[in-house]
């Protein structure tokens, strides 16, 4: 699997969808359930 990395910026401004900028929260809990050390 490739390695990737992920830049944070809690912002909703311009999002166009309320709650995206929960997304990267999202990416962490699965992370977590499948024992990633995401």
């Amino acid at each position: 699997m490739k390695n990737i990395k992920l830049i944070e910026v809690p912002s909703e401004i311009g999002a166009g969808t309320r709650g995206a900028s929960l997304g990267i929260e999202a990416i962490k809990i699965a992370a977590l359930d499948f024992m990633s050390n995401f």
